[in-house]
């Protein structure tokens, strides 16, 4: 009886780590794709070296590709539905200026992810962190000025 018990906990525990790295192997493809799918969109820039691809889900799902041209400028281009637009990332405030700042003014946040967005003309960082009482905080920056747009805040499920 105690032998079987151990052989279907044994089955039970294979069971579960084959669904966990099958999850974990189909995350990584994701990744995958959405890198490719990014490489692939900035072939229709001016981007020749591709150094990030983000997703940003809003009303609208942006692809943002971050690189450089033949000379080595940096450039940000955004793809939504088919359509691209290309920013001089030179004029843009920088993911390393956002985070700073937001640092700056409260050390005591974890943040989470820092993704460029767009919704309409507006173009932004969307910052998700979390506070000192563990509340998720979205806010959203504009990519121009460096000021707040919006901002939202979540509490911690349960």
């Amino acid at each position: 009886m105690k032998k079987w018990i151990l052989i279907s906990l044994g089955i039970v525990l294979l069971i579960g780590v084959t669904v966990f790295l099958s999850f974990i192997f189909h995350l990584n493809g994701v990744v995958d794709d959405i890198q490719a799918q990014g490489e692939s969109l900035a072939r229709s820039t001016p981007i020749k070296q591709v150094d990030e691809v983000d997703v940003y889900y809003g009303k609208e799902q942006c692809i943002v590709v971050q690189g450089k041209d033949a000379k080595g400028n940096p450039l940000m281009a955004w793809f939504i539905n088919g359509k691209s637009e290309v920013d001089d990332a030179k004029k843009l405030v920088t993911r390393k200026s956002v985070v700073d700042t937001l640092k700056k003014s409260n050390s005591k946040i974890k943040i989470l992810h820092v993704t460029p967005g767009k919704e309409g003309a507006k173009k932004f960082w969307e910052v998700v962190f979390l506070d000192k009482n563990e509340k998720y905080n979205y806010y959203y920056i504009d990519m121009y000025t460096g000021k707040l747009i919006s901002t939202f805040l979540l509490e911690k499920a349960a």
